[in-house]
Formats: C-alpha cells, sequence, structure tokens
C-alpha cells in the first residue's frame, strides 16, 4: 500500500467536492463534515469520513498531494497529426450499438455497484471476463480501502512499445440508497461500455505501434480511490504512460444543444489527437475545457503530470436521475453512446495505426550558409527509419531525405532564408506522427548569443549565456558599458566557455553587458540583449526595502507615503545609520540582487496587513544574505509573506534559505499585543496610542510569535490577555549575524522605541559599517593636481576609467591622490587602507 494513501487512512480524511448542482454544503455538514475552504464557486475543500455519509448530490475526490510529479511525455509542441480516413471509417463501422448497450444492461441488472457491496465485486468479476476474450491478458488489481478488499480491472494489449495508453471509467455506482439500489446505467456503466468496445474493436488491430491498457477502476463515487491508487504505482514504478483517456457519464442527452464536455492537456500529442479526432470524424457541438476537472479517474493522472483526455456528457448535472436509483438503461440515448464510442475509439486508433514520432526536433546552422545539423531522440521500434521534411512554410512541407541515425546534415539551403523542418518515424513502411515543426533562418553569420543569468557578486559580476547552436562558433566576446552606450570589448581573448567574470566591476554603480558569437571565418554576430548589474559592495548604507501600501493619511492605520518616509527617516537618523535609500516594493515587479547588494543593511519593511509582495524580493534577499548582508525582517505575517509557512501554528524548517530556526510560529489575530520587551536588554518597544484605532486600546492584532531554540531572543511578547500561547513568547529574534526577526510592524510603534531599539542592534554591529567617504562624496569634481581624502591619511589608490579599465595605481600619503596624467573624463577611485576600502567616482574637468 502506498506511504500516503496509507497516511490518508490513518487520519480524518479531506475530499474535493465538487457541488455541480450548486446546492451547497450544508448537506454534508448536517452529517458531521467539515468545510476547510472554499476552492471556486461550485468546489469545496472538505473534512470528514464522506464515502460512508450520503453524498449523492456531490462528486468528491480524496484529497492528496501527489508524491511524485512527472513531467509527462509527448508534450514538446505541436505535432504533425496526418488524416487516416480510410482506416477510422472502417474501424468506425464495427461499432455496434447491440454490443454498447448490452454491457449496460448487463452492469445495471446488478442492481448495486456500491463499491462496499459484493455485486461490486461481482461486477468486477464480469467486466475482467469481458476484457479478457478481448486482450493479450487481464487481472484483478487489489487494493483495500476502509477494511474492504476491492479490485480495478487491468486488461492489457501489447504493442510494438511497451509505452501504453489507459482507456478507463469506473464501474461502481452510487445513488440515494446505494447499498440497496444504485443502478448506475450512466454512471458509469456507460463509460464501462465504452472501453469494452474500444477493446473489442481494438482486438482487431495486429501488433499495434503502442500498448494499451483497458481499466475500469473500482471505488471511483467514494473518492477516486482506485484510480489513486493505481496512478500512485504508475508513477512509483516510471512506467511510460503516454496518457489516459477516461469515459463518465456519456449516454444521457441532456437536450441542452451540446454533446459532450470534453477536457484535456492540449499541450499533449494526446489531447492534439483528441482535438483532431473531434474535429474531422466525430463531428459534434462540444464544449471543451483544458484544465483537469477534479471529479473523475483521469485526475489522479493529471495531478502526477501524465497527458489526460476526460468525457462527459454536457451539462450532466442536468441528469435528473444523476446519483438516484432511477438511473436505468432506458434513460440513455443510443446515438450518444456510439459517438462516445467512435471518439474514444479514434484516439485510441491513432495510436495503435501510426508509430509516434521523435519527442523532439533540434535544428542549428552548420555555420556556412548552406548546411543545417538536425538532431533528434530515438523512437526504439525495431527496423525504424526517419524522413526528414523542409518548407519554405511550415504548411507546405516535403520529404527530402531518409536516415537510419538520429541526425543528418541537410544541404540545399539559400543563405539568408528561413526554413521549416519536421521529421516522421517510418516502420515497415508506415510513416507516423510528426515533430513539432522547427524554423532556421539559415546563415553563415552566427546568431546573437542569450543571455541567461547576470549575477552580481563580491568584487566581480557573472555574465551567463546560452551556447550557440551554430557548429562553427569558436567562441564569445563581452562587451561593457557604464551608461548603456559605447560598449567596449573587455575579454583580451575569445571566451570559449559560456560565462564571464567581470573582476574589474568594482564600484557601486550599474554596468552594461552584452555578448556576440565569434565564428572560424572571424564573422562576428550581432549583439545579444543587453543585461544590466551592480555587483555587491555592502558599502552604501541602509536600503528600506518598503512594502507598505500608499494610504490616505486620515486613519491612524492607514498613513499616507509622507508620513512612512518621517518615521523612517527619524528612526534611522535617530539611531546613527547615516545615509539610507527607500525602494518602494510596489513599483517593481520583481526585485534583484543589483537592486538591495550595494547596500550594508536592508530593512524590510512589511508594516501594512493588507499587502503580501515578498515574492517580488524574497529571492533577492536570500541571495544577498549568501553574499554577506544584514537584514531586518518587520511587519504583518512575515513568514506567511515569505512563504515559510502556510498557516498558523506551523513549524519552520530549520534549513530554510534566511537562516530562521524558528521551530514553531503563531499568530495571535486578536488585538493583544502591548509591547515587546526584554529585562535582560533593557528594552521596551510599545505600540503608539496615537498610531492605532481608539478602540485598540493601544494594542495590534496579526502578531507573530515564535519558540525557538537557537537565536538570541531580544524581545518577548507582552499579551494584554495573558494569553497562555503568547505571553512571555519570542517576537524579536537575532539569527547569528546576518537578520533581526520582528514579529509585529515597527511603524506603530513608539518612535523613541523603535530608535532605541535600532540603536541598540548597531551597537551589536548588526548593520552598516561606517565607510570613510571622501571629502565631496560620490560625485568628486576634481581640479588641479589631487583629490583630498578626508580621515584616509596613508594607503594604495586605483584609478579606472568608464569602461573599467586600469589607467593608474600607486600610492597615497598625508590625505591627497595625484591625478596627474589624466585627461578630462570619468574615472571610478579605489581607495585601501589597511582593511578599509573607498570607491568614489570622479569627474577630472580640467
Amino acid at each position: 500500500m502506498h506511504l500516503l494513501v496509507l497516511f490518508l487512512i490513518m487520519q480524518i480524511p479531506r475530499y474535493i467536492v465538487i457541488d455541480s448542482k450548486r446546492i451547497g454544503t450544508e448537506f454534508l455538514e448536517n452529517q458531521g463534515a467539515k468545510v476547510i475552504s472554499r476552492i471556486d464557486s461550485i468546489t469545496y475543500l472538505v473534512e470528514g469520513h464522506l464515502e460512508k455519509m450520503d453524498h449523492s448530490p456531490y462528486e468528491i475526490a480524496l484529497y492528496q498531494e501527489p508524491v511524485k510529479i512527472l513531467q509527462g511525455a509527448y508534450k514538446k509542441g505541436k505535432y504533425f497529426i496526418p488524416p487516416l480516413d480510410n482506416e477510422i471509417s472502417y474501424y468506425f463501422s464495427l461499432v455496434n450499438v447491440d454490443s454498447i448497450f448490452q454491457t449496460i444492461q448487463t452492469l445495471q441488472d446488478f442492481g448495486t455497484r456500491f463499491a462496499y457491496t459484493s455485486n461490486c465485486r461481482s461486477a468486477e468479476n464480469y467486466l475482467r471476463d469481458r476484457l479478457t476474450s478481448y486482450s493479450d491478458n487481464s487481472a484483478m488489481w487489489p487494493l483495500s480501502w476502509n477494511g474492504t478488499s476491492m479490485y480495478n480491472v487491468v486488461a492489457e494489449k501489447s504493442g510494438a512499445k511497451q509505452d501504453f495508453i489507459i482507456i478507463s471509467s469506473h464501474l461502481d455506482s452510487y445513488s440515494n440508497d446505494p447499498w440497496n439500489l444504485a443502478p448506475g446505467a450512466d454512471d458509469n456503466a456507460s463509460g464501462c461500455a465504452v472501453v469494452v468496445e474500444c477493446a473489442r474493436i481494438l482486438s482487431q488491430v495486429q501488433n499495434p505501434f503502442v500498448s494499451f491498457k483497458f481499466i475500469p477502476f473500482t471505488a471511483e463515487e467514494i473518492g477516486l480511490i482506485g484510480s489513486s491508487f493505481y496512478a500512485n504505482n504508475i508513477a512509483d514504478q516510471g512506467l511510460p504512460l503516454l496518457g489516459i483517456v477516461n469515459s463518465d457519464m456519456v449516454g444521457f442527452n441532456p437536450q441542452d444543444g451540446y454533446d459532450f464536455d470534453i477536457n484535456l492537456d492540449t499541450l499533449s500529442i494526446l489531447g492534439q489527437v483528441t482535438n483532431f479526432v473531434v474535429q474531422n470524424y466525430v463531428l459534434g457541438n462540444n464544449r471543451w475545457s483544458y484544465t483537469p476537472f477534479s471529479g473523475s479517474d483521469h485526475y489522479p493522472f493529471a495531478q502526477r503530470g501524465y497527458p489526460w483526455v476526460f468525457l462527459i456528457e454536457s451539462n450532466y448535472q442536468l441528469n435528473p436521475n444523476y446519483h438516484r436509483t432511477t438511473d436505468l438503461v432506458s434513460t440513455l440515448d443510443p446515438a450518444q453512446m456510439v459517438s462516445a464510442s467512435k471518439l474514444v475509439l479514434g484516439v485510441a486508433l491513432y495510436f495503435a495505426l501510426l508509430p509516434l514520432p521523435p519527442e523532439s526536433l533540434i535544428v542549428q546552422n552548420y555555420g556556412d550558409g548552406t548546411n543545417v545539423y538536425l538532431t533528434w531522440p530515438r523512437v526504439g521500434y525495431q527496423g525504424e527509419s526517419y524522413v526528414i521534411y523542409r518548407g519554405l512554410n511550415p504548411i507546405d512541407l516535403v520529404p527530402v531525405a531518409e536516415v537510419n541515425d538520429t541526425f543528418f546534415i541537410l544541404d540545399g539551403h539559400v543563405s539568408n532564408n528561413s526554413y521549416y523542418y519536421m521529421v516522421r518515424t517510418k516502420v515497415s513502411g508506415r510513416e507516423g506522427f510528426g515533430t513539432p515543426v522547427k524554423d532556421l533562418y539559415v546563415q553563415s553569420i552566427p546568431v546573437a548569443p542569450q543571455i541567461a543569468r547576470i549575477e552580481p557578486n563580491r568584487d566581480n559580476i557573472k555574465v551567463s549565456w546560452h551556447p550557440n547552436s551554430e557548429l562553427d562558433v569558436v567562441g564569445y566576446n563581452v562587451y561593457r558599458s557604464l551608461d548603456g552606450s559605447n560598449f567596449v570589448k573587455i575579454n583580451t581573448s575569445l571566451v570559449s566557455d559560456t560565462f564571464y567574470v567581470d573582476g574589474s566591476a568594482l564600484s557601486p554603480v550599474w554596468y552594461y553587458y552584452y555578448v556576440t558569437a565569434v565564428d572560424g571565418d572571424g564573422n562576428e554576430s550581432v549583439p545579444s540583449e543587453v543585461s544590466r548589474a551592480r555587483p555587491v559592495t555592502l558599502s552604501e548604507g541602509v536600503l528600506v526595502l518598503d512594502e507598505f501600501r500608499n494610504g490616505s493619511g486620515t486613519s491612524p492605520i492607514n498613513p499616507n507615503q509622507a508620513m512612512q518616509e518621517a518615521f523612517i527617516d527619524t528612526v534611522l537618523r535617530g539611531a546613527g545609520f547615516g545615509n539610507y535609500e527607500i525602494l518602494d516594493v510596489s513599483n517593481y515587479s520583481s526585485i534583484t540582487l543589483s537592486d538591495i547588494g550595494i547596500y550594508g543593511l536592508v530593512w524590510v519593511m512589511s508594516d501594512d496587513n493588507t499587502e503580501r509582495l515578498a515574492t517580488r524580493y524574497k529571492e533577492a534577499i536570500s541571495e544577498y544574505m549568501s553574499k554577506g548582508g544584514k537584514v531586518i525582517i518587520e511587519g504583518y505575517q512575515n513568514l506567511l509573506n515569505l512563504g515559510l509557512v502556510s498557516s498558523y501554528p506551523s513549524a519552520v524548517n530549520p534549513g530554510d534559505r534566511y537562516g530562521i530556526s524558528v521551530d514553531s510560529v503563531y499568530l495571535n489575530t486578536l488585538i493583544d499585543f502591548v509591547r515587546g520587551y526584554s529585562d535582560e536588554y533593557g528594552l521596551e518597544v510599545r505600540v503608539e496610542p496615537s498610531k492605532v484605532l481608539p478602540s485598540w486600546g493601544g494594542r495590534l492584532q496579526n502578531i507573530e510569535a515564535y519558540r525557538v531554540s537557537s537565536g538570541d531572543v531580544i524581545l518577548h511578547f507582552d499579551s494584554y490577555s495573558n494569553s497562555e500561547v503568547f505571553e512571555g513568547r519570542a517576537c524579536g529574534v537575532i539569527f547569528g549575524d546576518s537578520v533581526v526577526l520582528l514579529g509585529f510592524p515597527l511603524y506603530y510603534m513608539r518612535t523613541q522605541d523603535v530608535i532605541e531599539l535600532m540603536s541598540f542592534l548597531r551597537g551589536r554591529e548588526f548593520g552598516v559599517k561606517e565607510f570613510v567617504k571622501l571629502s565631496k562624496n560620490f560625485y568628486y569634481i576634481a581640479q588641479g593636481h589631487f583629490v583630498d581624502v578626508v580621515s584616509l591619511r596613508d594607503g594604495e589608490f586605483k584609478f579606472f576609467d568608464a569602461c573599467g579599465r586600469l589607467v593608474s595605481s600607486g600610492t597615497f600619503k598625508n590625505g591627497r591622490v595625484k591625478i596627474q596624467g589624466l585627461s578630462q573624463g570619468v574615472y571610478y577611485l579605489e581607495l585601501k587602507s589597511g582593511n578599509t576600502v573607498v570607491n568614489a567616482r570622479i569627474l577630472k574637468v580640467r
């Protein structure tokens, strides 16, 4: 038994409940179920033993997070699907309405197929016997649920490849009297009849190109139990499942103007073939959906990343017999059943009659303007070959070569033209599906590289790019600028790798880069896109990441931007932090390490209870701390905002990337927080009554408190109600020497208390170091022969030009640096004295 399912059995299970009839959840709640959350207008997460309750008005699915999620096969683009008119016409002529209704009638005659009854076991055996005659082998696949042994029926038809498609339905039934009468003709003897009919007709296909499993799942009506167990088994074993085609309630015609609701994965070849079959061979008026409906047996497979197709009659909730004792064969429409059978059969026939294509195709310029290099993965049929197609547009492709290998150098191109390519597998004279069409602009000059990442570091910037596809590219050049124009090459020889570390990028300014590719003939590509970055210097004071909504200022709890900035200015200047900048998070879709890495301290100010914007900066904060940066994190629900917890109370992974080793975090939702205090350190940070509503009585709500076994607790929670959970709990902690976590918003605290807290942190050497400054600071206009330095007397100096090239160096004494020999222009000056480093920009005017 799968460990996850075993765990769920031991707990009170949770279910996804689909209220398609929109009656609400009171019907379940009156039976003891608990609604956890509402997912959308008709879908709920509900806790309780629903499989033992009357849930006949709903569809239910056992809620579980998949343990293993896969990417799924054949999801690389839009595949070529050839017509199969003659074959489809022939096999469709074999669909027999009497055969279909024989299956439905027999299943109905069991009286009930409720999953816990012996009648359901009899139905399982009946379907195994039916499918045995149409398959290579069949078996009863056992499982146990709530102490009852049950069986999925699994019949297999072997093909030329082990890759397989599941054709499925569910065999159990449900009603308002499930133990005694649940005929389930539409739900879901109709789907079982489709499975049996497809197996019957496909039995005439000798040696299909893929394998098939025909599976009527058990226990769908009590939460997709049979399919969940089986999907776990498929994923755990890594079996080559190409996808699932599931039919559930396909025989009733609600006379609503539609035939079916078709739910499918359009990214996969399975979904694309389904769409092609419907549009060309099973015409009708259907409704389409492209996210997996959670109420039937395809869903556990879709959750795990496998391609899916789900077929159900349109507006199934309009069937008055749905989950009733009146769900009888006499209510079904023969034409509807034939259409459903043809639709599923048509999809299966495509995979039975055509070899699979290579999953993907790569085309590359050879580099001479005439030849193109193509490569693709092997499919794996015995005796396979590959037919290469080419054309000047993606529609009119013609075969140009047939090969046995999985690569080919194709000639005959005219330089500076676009071409389109496709490859089809050929087995025993039969060509199959085609790869997604790829295009290529054929030329002799390399195309521009694509920059993949630009990474600021301490003392350098690393630029990385994707390798060019041309086979004759021998290296790359890297160009840099300080203003986005007048780029200068900074590598002395061709870069043979796909990254370059710029060790001369030292100043806290933006550097701009682009990359070019060079081939063996010396041809150089046009530039890549321009990317920019700043090195991590930790030298420029404090950055406040302001995640505080700009309010109207008319209410104490709704301050405007000016009020917030005045508070920040008073606190930082009062605590002696000096230079600072404010970055309004709401103005950025994403904040990078380059944005924050020049600052010695980042104050994350999440003091608004309505905004949750940490997704915009949390990656940058993590990278910043890894480079030695220090962070103060304060505000409302910090750990929820950072994504370290999803609910309260909760434990935090001790290995989280911020170094916040919290054993548990709690949230006090009452208006109960009075202050943070520490007798040990003599600290008190009390709520400022004038900054909260009068009715709050000088207290705050939604404040985090922490249980910690490591870290230095500097503030404890003072609870107005003396709550056993919160009173004395940590609400301010220093972790290591890099992060301070405060569970409350500083803006609403007394300003002088916040100044004293910040002064305490600064005294603990938590925060920015005070760097020696030049006498006129960052933009120094140099006239004459010297630059004067304040308080830095002796040391070494280096001048870099605007492109970062070293142009002068030496030693200085008595606080004066010679600038003789430099022409007029902009320079960057680096001074070093002992462990102190100063950087400044110099404008030499004469």
